[in-house]
């Protein structure tokens, strides 16, 4: 009887460790120089983040999800769907947003091997990138960590805070001046956006990353009353 209980018990445990959305990521160690990220930030932390779109289901726990990055733990209630994708294209990420547990603000894309967003939680406001958007060759799942306000002013090259920024402003000039607009958004990329993303899933990960940050920032932040709804990908 008591091989029995121990059974169940050990059943249910192993069903309820693969029911949960939990994204580690562990302290990467490296001894090497990376002078372009230095240039754009000036204090950051580095992880492994093993990532796929399939770790993140929406069919239990009603969108919760725990970011463990170390010895923190962010426990996060998001919702599929904040921006809008009805185009035709294949493996489209994960365009999340919504909230710790105890307030604040999530903006999150995953796919597979790619993670990029932004946590606020009132004391501490991050961002999460991939580090080969900085240093090209580097390991596609160590990731950077970094606060808003570390951001180098006036770098001449841009990390997602500054993408973010720069969209946002774009996107006032299609403000609502009635309750809510909804604007239909094709993206196109030139031959150069290939080149530094190394793919067109690439490409479009990161295109609809910023987006769906941006998306966020309308919601929580301004008063804008926009929709984006993604009707087109040219690459």
């Amino acid at each position: 009887k008591t091989i029995i209980n121990f059974i169940i018990l050990f059943t249910l445990t192993i069903a309820i460790v693969k029911s949960q959305n939990v994204i580690n990521g562990y302290e990467y160690q490296s001894e090497e120089n990376y002078p372009i990220l230095d240039q754009v930030i000036s204090s950051y932390g580095l992880y492994t983040i093993d990532i796929n779109k399939s770790d993140i289901s929406f069919s239990s726990n009603q969108g919760q999800v725990d970011l463990i990055l170390g010895s923190d733990t962010y426990n996060l209630n998001l919702a599929e769907d904040n921006l809008l994708d009805v185009s035709d294209i294949e493996n489209k990420p994960h365009l999340l947003s919504g909230s710790l547990r105890f307030g604040g603000h999530v903006s999150l894309t995953i796919n597979d091997n790619f993670i990029y967003g932004f946590i606020k939680t009132g004391k501490k406001n991050f961002y999460i990138e991939p580090l080969w958007y900085f240093e090209k060759g580097e390991d596609k799942n160590v990731y950077v960590i970094y606060e808003f306000d570390d951001v180098i002013p006036d770098s001449e090259h841009v990390c997602g805070v500054t993408e973010t920024d720069i969209k946002t402003q774009e996107g006032f000039q299609y403000k609502a001046t009635t309750s809510c607009k909804i604007v239909d958004f094709g993206i196109a990329n030139t031959y150069d956006m290939v080149s530094s993303y190394g793919n067109s899933t690439a490409v479009i990960n990161h295109n609809l990353a910023v987006l769906n940050n941006v998306q966020s920032n309308y919601r929580s932040e301004f008063d804008a009353n926009l929709e984006y709804v993604v009707v087109s990908h040219y690459v």
